[in-house]
């Protein structure tokens, strides 16, 4: 009805100026061409042989596309699997030593012991002692004992990561947590390391996920790690990490946001889980970005990355409500 053949007939035949309208007899009037049955299963079919075809192409250009991002997933494993076999053996013998350190603190009732601050300021002007921060000491018993920990625990570490980038975390891997506690108390542990460079709030509601705990404490490590290599330039009462928690009933999902009030990341989200890449500024291997994405994928996560912030860098996770 819309081919000009049949229009050019509407238009001699239609009658009134006013609304111009066609009569019962006018549209009888109307030739309308059509091929026979034939002729039109054959067309039909061929359309049909065509969209088919273009179909296929696409479906093939995606799969070559998913086979070079599987090739790259494979070929970054293969990375993972090398540094496991090259890190293991010196690891286990730093754990063997330290363990033996610590053996000798406690026989030799060393652990009070804390390290000695030459007091440079004494003759210094009073109010201008008080600008400056002391640096802060702990007793070699604590020191060692976190020493051990953290020793005793990288072989596992080393394990979880492997399984972390080749997507082999088991369901049995993965334990209903508090996520909003197990940040506080990760925050609370990680306290030496911080060394009052900068400071960690949480703030949130309690809601319970399933999580693998040594890989999201990676998680949580990667992210403080970046804040010192790359946001804070110095260390500074005013830096700040932030954590957030809430929770999208309507979504079913937690939401986790980062923050930290360091320099402006510049780069966007597939810069940042891009494994190896990195801005021209940037001194870390490239792989931390990688990583957090992809432990966070693991945990049936999705990432987003706060574009565009004139300052400090964040970012979004979403995890799945039990």
């Amino acid at each position: 009805m819309h081919s000009s053949f049949v229009q050019e007939q509407a238009k001699m035949l239609r009658q009134g100026s006013v609304m111009p309208h066609l009569s019962v007899n006018s549209i009888r009037q109307l030739v309308i061409p059509y091929m026979d049955l034939r002729s039109q299963k054959e067309f039909v079919s061929s359309q049909k042989a065509n969209l088919i075809a273009a179909e296929r192409s696409r479906v093939a250009e995606k799969l070559k596309a998913l086979g070079y991002q599987e090739e790259v997933i494979q070929k970054e494993s293969d990375i993972v699997r090398t540094l496991v076999h090259q890190l293991r053996p010196t690891l286990l013998n730093i754990d063997l030593q330290v363990k033996s350190i610590s053996r000798i603190i406690s026989q030799k009732r060393l652990g009070d012991l804390q390290e000695i601050v030459n007091d440079e300021n004494s003759e210094m002007d009073l109010e201008l002692a008080e600008l400056i921060s002391k640096p802060k000491t702990y007793p070699l018993s604590e020191i060692i004992a976190k020493l051990e920990t953290d020793a005793g625990q990288l072989n596992d570490v080393l394990g979880t990561v492997n399984k972390v980038m080749t997507f082999k975390l088991q369901t049995d891997d993965f334990e209903v947590t508090d996520i909003c506690d197990f940040i506080k108390r990760y925050a609370n542990m990680r306290r030496i390391d911080i060394d009052g460079k900068y400071t960690v709030d949480v703030k949130g509601e309690p809601i319970l996920l399933k999580i693998n705990k040594e890989s999201f404490t990676e998680l949580l490590d990667q992210l403080r790690r970046n804040a010192e290599m790359h946001a804070f330039p110095s260390s500074h009462s005013k830096n700040r990490i932030s954590f957030s928690i809430r929770q999208n009933r309507e979504r079913q999902v937690a939401i986790i946001e980062y923050n930290n009030n360091g320099r402006p990341y510049g780069l966007t989200l597939d810069d940042f889980i891009g494994a190896f890449q990195k801005g021209q500024s940037s001194s870390g291997s490239g792989i931390g970005g990688n990583f957090i994405y992809r432990i966070g994928k693991a945990h049936r996560g999705e990432l987003s990355l706060r574009e565009g912030l004139k300052s400090g860098f964040g970012l979004i996770f979403e995890f799945p409500l039990i």
